[in-house]
């Protein structure tokens, strides 16, 4: 009983947690955003164990929602990759996200419904 007690109060307090829907739109965007090395996303990880992207850098969930709030994407795009024409369709799964940082990407244009998630990442 104890231990649910305390479960529950952790759970109000930590995002223990994220949507899987909104952790594959996380790794689409990703490969739209990263730089040519990796790095700038580098928390935001594919592997055999689902990961939480609650913990990964650059974004902030809800706590009682779980669901992404936050992105800070400022810088993440190498400018080796040139002009970024990116996918608005990417940001669809996020529900409740309220704050987008896309600061300092090259970002000139943005299109609607481009095959959103057209290529599995699992």
């Amino acid at each position: 009983m104890l231990v649910m007690m305390v479960l529950s109060l952790l759970n109000g307090w930590y995002c223990l947690g994220c949507w899987e829907e909104e952790r594959v739109a996380l790794l689409h965007l990703k490969a739209n955003v990263d730089s040519l090395d990796g790095r700038s996303l580098a928390s935001w990880v594919v592997n055999e164990i689902k990961t939480d992207c609650s913990q990964w850098q650059r974004v902030e969930c809800s706590n009682t929602t779980k669901r992404v709030i936050k992105l800070t994407l400022d810088d993440a795009r190498d400018w080796k990759l040139g002009d970024w024409y990116f996918n608005a369709s990417l940001f669809l799964p996020f529900q409740e996200l309220r704050n987008l940082s896309l600061q300092s990407n090259q970002l000139v244009h943005w299109f609607e419904n481009e095959g959103m998630m057209s290529s599995p990442l699992d």
